[in-house]
């Protein structure tokens, strides 16, 4: 009886582990993209506030739009939603470069400082989409970062074991070679 009760409770328990990471770990995802694209929107309004570049400008406002284009559609964006879109990208090449064209256009006549300084903008923004589209995905976690988590893990103590090898190599020398000859000689 006991048996089945724990087999029953730690079915239980593993449901509801399944439904706080899947289910209630993608809404604080969201919520979380949303956030960081609110205050990064906030910092290019303080920019153009500060007169730097003109509310009513075609770059401001193309990227303004993209930002309020990704805080609307959040929810949607994940990594199926990337490769689906990736695909019919494909199969309608016309739309390859749109964007970027509107950009180039948008930002044509800014001094060279406002323009590095949206690029920088818009890379910030696609670093929070990239950032969203592997954290915001349950499954992309349990395959890419936990194993990455490991390999820096394995790769960190490694480097560290050599860095500190060869910091403490004149002290550990003469232990060092007893080991080795031990070794050595268990190698017979």
């Amino acid at each position: 009886m006991q048996t089945e009760y724990r087999s029953i409770l730690s079915l239980l328990s593993i449901l509801a582990v399944g439904f706080l990471f899947f289910r209630l770990y993608r809404d604080y995802a969201v919520a979380k993209f949303r956030q960081d694209l609110f205050m990064l929107r906030d910092e290019i309004f303080d920019y153009a506030a500060s007169g730097h570049i003109k509310f009513d400008d075609p770059v401001y406002e193309l990227l303004r739009t993209t930002i309020n284009g990704f805080i609307r559609y959040g929810h949607r964006l994940s990594f199926t939603e990337l490769i689906v879109f990736s695909v019919l990208k494909q199969r309608n090449p016309e739309y390859d470069n749109t964007y970027s064209r509107r950009w180039n256009e948008a930002s044509k006549g800014l001094d060279k400082s406002t323009v590095v300084q949206l690029l920088d903008y818009r890379s910030r923004m696609h670093l929070l989409v990239v950032e969203h589209i592997i954290m915001g995905s349950p499954g992309l976690v349990l395959t890419l970062i936990v194993p990455a988590i490991f390999l820096a893990m394995y790769y960190g103590a490694k480097t560290y074991c050599k860095v500190l090898y060869n910091y403490a190599q004149p002290w550990l020398k003469s232990p060092l070679n007893d080991i080795d000859a031990v070794a050595a000689a268990y190698g017979q």
